[in-house]
This record gives structure tokens, sequence and C-alpha cells, in this order.
């Protein structure tokens, strides 16, 4: 709720209720409400636990638990369709798909369609030995498909899914009534 006070440098009351009108219609979404991020047309609220870390990428936001360690929680809009996006994100991995065999289902969240993604493989060469797994959510929106992911070994993304999974279903399209 914006609150108007008189103000020598603002002048009458009427002018700062109008001011603070204006304020809240040009602010984005995404400041709306502490703590969440806006991904295309849908909200994400990202634990507190969670700090946002640099992404190599600008048009990926990424978090972790802690800097430097853990899963890495990544939401980005995509550039192609929901299963061009679902196969972007196997290839992550560096067995083919036909060898991967991911447990890919459909849900209905904040009244979107969303494909989920579940998938545990080899990470490519460059990213050393052991073992990758990878839990998505894809969202279909007006705008094209909006990704959140959780990336990491085995069992830093088993430890930390939960919080996910939690994170994807209680997400928001602040544009629908």
């Amino acid at each position: 709720m914006i609150s108007c006070r008189r103000t020598p440098s603002l002048g009458s009351g009427l002018r700062c209720c109008i001011l603070g009108c204006l304020l809240a219609l040009l602010l984005p979404v995404a400041a709306w409400a502490a703590g969440s991020i806006e991904v295309g047309v849908v909200c994400f609220r990202v634990p507190a636990d969670w700090q946002q870390v640099p992404a190599g990428n600008p048009k990926v936001t990424q978090f972790r638990r802690s800097p430097g360690a853990g899963p890495v929680m990544q939401f980005q809009r995509g550039d192609d369709s929901v299963g061009q996006e679902i196969e972007r994100l196997l290839t992550g991995f560096a067995e083919p798909r036909s060898r991967l065999k991911p447990r890919i289902w459909h849900e209905q969240v904040a009244g979107r369609s969303v494909t989920m993604l579940d998938a545990t493989g080899s990470p490519p060469a460059q990213a050393g030995p052991g073992r990758h797994r990878m839990l998505a959510a894809v969202f279909e929106t007006r705008r094209g498909p909006v990704v959140a992911s959780l990336d990491g070994s085995p069992a830093a993304v088993a430890q930390a899914a939960a919080g996910f999974w939690a994170v994807v279903h209680a997400a928001t399209d602040p544009l629908k009534p």
C-alpha cells in the first residue's frame, strides 16, 4: 500500500498519490514480491536460502544454496517449442537420448501446461567424470517456453528436489486473473 504524506519537495498529497500510482504501474511485476523472479510471464518464488550467482549467459538467472557448491537452479526463457526445449536440455548429457531414458510427464501449474523432466546420465566430457542429474519444468506460455531446471550430482539434486518442485508448483502468472 502506498501512503502519501505532505512534503515540501512533492507538494500536495494529491501529487504524491499520483506519483505513487504511476510508480506502482511502472515497476516490473518481479519487484512486487521480495524473493521472486519473473521469467517471461511466469513468476517464481525462490527460497530465501538460495542465493543468486553469476551465470555465463545473460538470458539465464541462476541460484545456489551456497555459492560454488551444490546443485544449480536456473530460470530462462526458451527460444523454441516446449518439445525442442526438452531436447535441448537433454543435450546436457553425454549419452544419446535413446540411452538416457528420461522420465517426462505433463502437469498443470498456474493454469499452464508444464512438461516435467527427470534425467540422470553422464555429463559432457568437459564437465568431468561422474554422474549428472537434471530436473526441469518447461512452462508453455503465450510468449514462448519458460524453463526452470535443477542441475548437479544425483545426490545433491535428490537433496534439493523437494524445494525445486515446490518452487515450480508455486509458480504464478501475474497477468492471469
